[in-house]
């Protein structure tokens, strides 16, 4: 996937918008131990995650996800618009409650999370059939996110109006979703290296170990990523390696998708593959040291 111009066509993000309820504690928390600490509320979810960096970067972006019919949906479509992201494919689904996203914090480091993705699940035969009604025909690029439904991301990896696609999985235990877009040319993996173990059912030594494993598996690009550690990304035309740059951690969710993002939006103005990583790893920074949201 080399670099491309600004997209006439908007990014399509296709996943999870949720409520976030993150509980952050300064230090280590041994299982089950009750600390203080400070709880936030807040629009989350990888797809609505990405989309809201890349408009950030100034990038046309449109966010196909699912919500509730209960005021949750409700507010999260208007927070979603307010940073704006088009929202004309936000689906709403009657009766059904909003997802939500717990996750426990510690020390700057992700200690536990749990994912209630029921009605994104629910929406998948909706979610499908708005990607192939999508009125504004080809998106420039697709990000799709892990959260969705197996049986969803195997048609989405074989619906050829997608064109390139950035995947990012949403947790190791989601992880093995994945596996359909293996052999699928233009499409690049996002996972950290216990996603990567988990989608591959063996353990992987280093994030340049797990991305070569994720070549030969037949990913056509692979960028795995492995906290403070070195991360790689490897591709046709070769594997970068970077050391993230020191940071102070206060936050740990979304940083990935903080990367995500910027990698994309550096890739659009033109940048080269190093150029574009040193980018991401510099936004994904900011994002831990709790610079952005």
């Amino acid at each position: 996937m080399p670099p491309e111009p600004a997209p006439s066509a908007p990014i399509l993000c296709i996943g999870a918008l949720n409520r976030d309820l993150i509980a952050r504690h300064d230090g280590p928390l041994p299982a089950g131990a009750d600390r203080p600490g400070r709880i936030e509320a807040r629009a989350g979810g990888v797809a609505f995650n990405v989309a809201r960096a890349l408009a950030r970067e100034g990038l046309a972006v449109a966010l196909l996800a699912a919500l509730g019919s209960d005021a949750e949906g409700a507010a999260l479509a208007t927070e979603a618009a307010a940073e704006g992201i088009d929202t004309a494919g936000l689906i709403r689904m009657p009766g059904r409650a909003s997802d939500r996203y717990l996750a426990i914090e510690a020390g700057g480091r992700l200690h536990a999370a749990i994912a209630d993705t029921a009605t994104l699940e629910a929406a998948g035969p909706r979610i499908l059939a708005a990607v192939g009604a999508w009125p504004a025909g080809p998106a420039a690029l697709t990000v799709i996110d892990g959260n969705l439904p197996v049986p969803v991301l195997e048609a989405l990896a074989r619906a050829p109006r997608l064109g390139a696609v950035a995947l990012v999985s949403a947790g190791d235990g989601k992880a093995a979703r994945l596996a359909g877009f293996f052999h699928r040319p233009a499409t690049r993996f996002h996972l950290n290296r216990t996603e990567a173990e988990a989608l591959l059912a063996r353990p992987l030594a280093d994030a340049a170990t797990a991305a070569r494993a994720l070549r030969d598996a037949g990913a056509h690009e692979a960028l795995v990523t492995d906290g403070a550690a070195t991360l790689a990304w490897a591709a046709p035309e070769g594997t970068l390696r970077r050391d993230p740059p020191p940071a102070r951690a206060r936050q740990a969710t979304g940083a990935g998708d903080r990367l995500l993002a910027s990698l994309i939006a550096a890739l659009y103005r033109g940048a080269d593959r190093a150029a574009a990583l040193d980018a991401a790893l510099a936004a994904a920074r900011a994002h831990v040291e709790g610079e952005t949201a």
